[in-house]
């Protein structure tokens, strides 16, 4: 698709995000096309890797940086990181407003959420989908057990946050 194809296509719907993701994005943006999604009225965010320079004019840059890549960004907002149990400390180095560690593919949900209640530092980052999964369990834990096995999940609750909408406590749900 031609950046006019794209802008186009996204000014057809009524969203004010649009999130640029997808094999590297960075690769291909530019500042055009980041100005013409701003002249449809979009606030402009990109998912990438953090390998390729990007246009000074995306509004929003999570990082989910591949292991022992480069880092080649001038900003990052958010750092994003699959978790899988290994060690994430150096992540902390990129200097970013917020650092959010995923489950991976929801499989290990209650280890990320141990570490993070260890790791204030780090925030819980759920893909929608799973995230309505895990609510699911949830549910599923509380009606088999009366609540107590999830009073023992939370113990610390008052130190993990959930994914909320919005950007100026922005959290990632994708």
């Amino acid at each position: 698709m031609s950046d006019e194809d794209i802008v186009m296509e996204v000014a057809k719907y009524s969203t004010q995000v649009v999130i640029l993701t997808g094999g590297e994005p960075g690769l291909w943006i530019d500042e055009k096309l980041v100005d013409a999604l701003h002249h449809e009225g979009k606030y402009v965010c990109i998912e990438t890797n953090g390998t390729c320079l990007l246009p000074e004019n995306i509004d929003w840059v999570t990082c989910s940086p591949k292991e022992g890549a480069k880092i080649n960004l001038d900003r990052i907002d958010e750092v994003k990181v699959v978790y899988v149990g290994q060690d994430v400390s150096a992540y902390l180095d990129l200097s970013a407003s917020h650092y959010f560690l995923q489950p991976c593919s929801c499989a290990n949900t209650e280890e990320v959420i141990a570490y993070i209640l260890q790791h204030p530092e780090w925030r819980l980052s759920y893909k929608l989908i799973n995230f309505c999964k895990f609510l699911k369990k949830v549910e599923d834990i509380k009606r088999l057990s009366n609540g107590v096995a999830l009073n023992n999940l939370f113990a610390r609750e008052e130190r993990l946050e959930l994914p909320t909408p919005g950007f100026g406590d922005r959290c990632s749900t994708n």
